[in-house]
């Protein structure tokens, strides 16, 4: 089951694999980023660690250029997906599946996130 839309809570016995795929789609760099949550195709939610500091939740896609920064701490990502479920942005469609309103997910991540440039993108 998801745990937002299109995203699933990494597994205990899936974490090192996950975190060996993170560390090849980002080959090169002193900073860490821990796998927290994953989609379909392999993408990820992720912590970024730089020099033992967290750096914030980073969106890493097999199609981008590199890591997206989405929130600047693990609390931000938190209130901002709070946020979704109490306002039913994340909500379950008729077939049960976990869905969700993009227009309205993008302002309640401009709310939270306002410096964040991942959510003014069109």
């Amino acid at each position: 089951m998801d745990f937002l839309p299109g995203y699933l809570l990494i597994r205990d016995a899936e974490y090192e694999s996950f975190t060996q795929s993170v560390k090849e789609m980002i080959p090169n760099g002193e900073d860490k980023y821990y796998p927290i949550l994953v989609n379909y195709s392999s993408d990820f939610y992720a912590l970024k660690v730089s020099e033992g500091k967290e750096n914030g939740i980073f969106l890493i896609e097999h199609d981008a250029d590199g890591p997206t920064k989405i929130h600047h701490s693990f609390e931000d990502f938190l209130r901002t997906i709070i946020a979704c479920y109490k306002g039913k942005i994340y909500f379950l469609d008729d077939d049960g599946y976990l869905d969700m309103d993009f227009d309205e997910e993008q302002l309640i991540g401009q709310k939270y996130n306002p410096d964040i440039d991942y959510w003014f993108e069109d």
